[in-house]
């Protein structure tokens, strides 16, 4: 009986895994092509599934995206970036907040040393 949920198990995980897959395939194929809008909507897309789920890897993965592509259209993308990432750190467990507040103090001091 063990063996049959183990085997369940790893087949469920490895099947939700090539739908992130493919989900982020289309991602990347949006942005090979230049729609940057339409990559951005699909990285919206898996962030609120991301969320649902309580998917750190994917939420975290998302913000990364997202903020690459609100550089591409946004000039004033920085302080929207900073203010995404301090939601994110609050919505995170600890071990993902350690690697946010690493990130946001990466962007604090760019910034800093771009503007003394």
């Amino acid at each position: 009986m063990k063996n049959i949920l183990f085997a369940f198990l790893l087949f469920s995980t490895s099947l939700f895994a090539q739908q992130n897959d493919k989900k982020w395939e289309k991602v990347i194929a949006f942005e090979n092509e230049g729609k940057v809008k339409s990559a951005n909507d699909a990285v919206a897309e898996i962030y609120k599934k991301a969320i649902a789920d309580k998917d750190e890897v994917q939420m975290i993965k998302c913000f990364f995206y997202q903020s690459k592509f609100l550089q591409a259209v946004d000039e004033n993308a920085q302080t929207k970036i900073l203010n995404n990432l301090k939601t994110e750190i609050n919505r995170v467990s600890i071990p993902s907040k350690a690697i946010l507040n690493l990130v946001y103090a990466k962007c604090l001091s760019d910034y800093y040393s771009k503007n003394q």
